[in-house]
């Protein structure tokens, strides 16, 4: 499968999401998953910020893999990153799949480039968007994917690209714990130092916030929706584009709505993914 990852990955930064570095770690492991290229958005931090830790990652990972820069949440025109995304899908059309992590910017910026961008794209798997009010252990919170880019929402969902998503709506009560890491393996190498620092403050800083034990690990769960479907339970639902609310990623499930998508609604594979993630990871260290 020929995949463009396109995210907002924070790993090793302080008090940031660790799940889309561990989801390109996972993905990189994957024999049948040809990474063609990054694409950096916004999200997490700034698109600087996404730009210094992944190439920080790639660096000590000693990953591959291009990558290109989106643009600010601010800024307007067209990047690098949109300009890839166009290259690819005309240069494989209907073969691509891009995973999307963090702000939808990049596709909107790709249509304003190409219109016909979607119809050549083969699907778009998306981690974000809500369906009711968003908690994590009782906590409410704001859903951070689709609300901080409405524009690129609005694109992805009217563009005819067959679209996967995994919402934080079904999967906030599928942590990954501090005891799912207990097989990593531990050495004075400076790689495995970093990760299982990283990890560990990121966990501490989950149990300070949400009083979790572990994180949930959205964005890792949303790449093995692409490697691993049968791990998850999903629905063909049907949504309606008028009745959605682009600024705050709501997205109304209408049967006589105009979008089909495929739901994410359960993860009864949640052991499995965590021991073949600790697995992938071990292979680095």
């Amino acid at each position: 499968m020929k995949l463009i990852y396109d995210c907002d990955n924070t790993m090793g930064l302080k008090e940031k999401d660790v799940d889309d570095g561990l989801a390109l770690l996972y993905l990189n492991k994957q024999s049948d998953i040809d990474i063609l290229g990054l694409t950096l958005t916004f999200g997490n931090g700034t698109v600087k910020q996404v730009e210094r830790q992944t190439s920080q990652m790639i660096d000590m990972f000693s990953l591959e893999i291009p990558y290109y820069l989106g643009n600010e949440k601010d800024t307007e025109g067209t990047s690098p990153a949109a300009e890839y995304l166009v290259e690819q899908v005309n240069k494989y059309p209907g073969e691509i799949t891009i995973l999307a992590t963090g702000s939808l910017r990049n596709m909107k910026d790709a249509q304003d480039i190409d219109s016909n961008f979607y119809d050549k794209v083969a699907q778009i798997v998306i981690m974000g968007g809500r369906f009711d009010d968003l908690f994590i252990n009782n906590i409410h919170v704001d859903e951070l994917n689709f609300s901080i880019c409405p524009a690129g929402f609005e694109s992805v969902f009217k563009g005819s690209t067959k679209l996967t998503i995994v919402s934080g709506q079904y999967i906030s009560d599928k942590p990954t714990l501090r005891s799912d890491f207990r097989f990593l393996k531990s050495s004075d190498d400076d790689k495995n130092t970093w990760l299982h620092e990283t990890l560990s403050n990121w966990m501490v800083f989950n149990q300070k916030i949400w009083q979790l034990d572990g994180f949930i690990n959205w964005d890792t769960l949303t790449a093995f929706a692409i490697t691993k479907p049968d791990y998850f339970k999903t629905e063909t639902v049907t949504t309606n584009n008028e009745r959605a609310d682009f600024s705050t990623g709501l997205i109304v499930m209408d049967p006589s709505g105009d979008r089909q998508i495929n739901l994410v609604t359960d993860v009864p594979g949640l052991t499995q993914i965590n021991l073949e993630l600790v697995s992938a990871l071990n292979s680095y260290l």
